[in-house]
């Protein structure tokens, strides 16, 4: 499958089962944006998963924790166009576990 260079999605991940559940929704919901999920390595660094971020080819580059739950396509993809037509805006996120 060809993935769209319009966003990619990192998970920064601590091997919890939570990790699976929230892949799972974001393949379902967004099959053509790629999906990276990085392990810590047991040496905590609040930053390690930040060279994925900044090496993405993507337009966008959305961080969704292990326990972040993403339901709603239409809203994320809301919040890209939002994105598109507000180049002032940098970023976006949720709360810690949040739920979209």
């Amino acid at each position: 499958m060809k993935f769209s260079n319009r966003a990619a999605f990192v998970t920064p991940s601590m091997a919890t089962r939570w990790t699976a559940y929230s892949q799972a929704l974001l393949q379902k919901n967004f099959p053509e944006f790629r999906r990276t999920v990085v392990f810590d390595s047991g040496k905590w660094d609040a930053l390690y998963f930040v060279p994925y971020c900044s090496n993405s080819d993507t337009q966008y580059t959305i961080l969704v924790d292990e326990d972040c739950f993403v339901f709603d396509r239409a809203q994320v993809l809301q919040l890209l166009d939002y994105m598109d037509q507000h180049q002032d805006v940098a970023l976006f996120g949720s709360p810690d576990g949040g739920t979209f």
